[in-house]
């Protein structure tokens, strides 16, 4: 029955009928899910080139004598 109503064979009443109201309501809404097209992010901008997006020195990360103290509790 799902894949009849999937490929328009058959309609949302007749599957209401056949099966019930709220497996015909879960269809509906998971063929309305499958039919959307997937949002796909445009850029309003250009991206940054390497330059630029690299430009700085690159921080380093170093234990404090903090986090030792909280290991050895």
């Amino acid at each position: 029955m799902s894949n009849a109503y999937y490929d328009d064979r058959t309609g949302y009443d007749t599957v209401k009928t056949i099966l019930d109201r709220e497996e015909a309501m879960r269809l509906k809404l998971l063929r309305e899910s499958i039919d959307q097209t997937s949002a796909i992010p445009e850029l309003k901008d250009d991206l940054p080139s390497d330059d630029s997006f690299y430009d700085g020195g690159v921080a380093e990360w170093n234990a404090s004598s903090s986090s030792e103290s909280s290991d050895s509790v």
